[in-house]
């Protein structure tokens, strides 16, 4: 998959500013942004939407996190971004802050600049299957 700036990005945090931050600031690099308060709303929007990228908050309930991820993993072409301040394998991080996990999903490092968020969305869309630099 290449960077296509029209990509929706769904975004799933209980964070509502956070999320409103996150969906100005990727609504301005023209990508289609959709916004879930937590994983059984991202549930319900899936049966209408199919994104291309999903950056999920580590911080929701595991059980809803487990179903959201279940069915994302059944998406062909979705890319699935796990946020969080607590890398699971810290000794596979990089320079980077990525951890490759399965399939089409990394781990990385809650951004603390609107220049990582951008970075971090933009290299997810790009490169799918391995671990790609992202320096912020």
């Amino acid at each position: 998959m290449s960077y296509d700036a029209s990509s929706t990005i769904l975004l799933v945090g209980s964070d509502p500013a956070l999320n409103m931050v996150f969906s100005r600031v990727l609504s301005q690099q023209k990508y289609r942004v959709k916004s879930a308060g937590d994983c059984l709303c991202a549930l319900e929007m899936l049966k209408t939407t199919e994104p291309s990228l999903v950056i999920l908050d580590t911080m929701l309930p595991r059980v809803q996190q487990r179903m959201l991820l279940t069915r994302l993993r059944s998406l062909r072409n979705c890319r699935v971004i796990h946020f969080t301040n607590n890398l699971t394998n810290e000794k596979a991080t990089g320079d980077d802050g990525l951890v490759n996990m399965p399939g089409n999903e990394i781990q990385v490092r809650r951004p603390k600049s609107i220049k990582q968020i951008l970075t971090v969305t933009k290299t997810a869309l790009a490169v799918k299957g391995e671990k790609q630099a992202v320096v912020a």
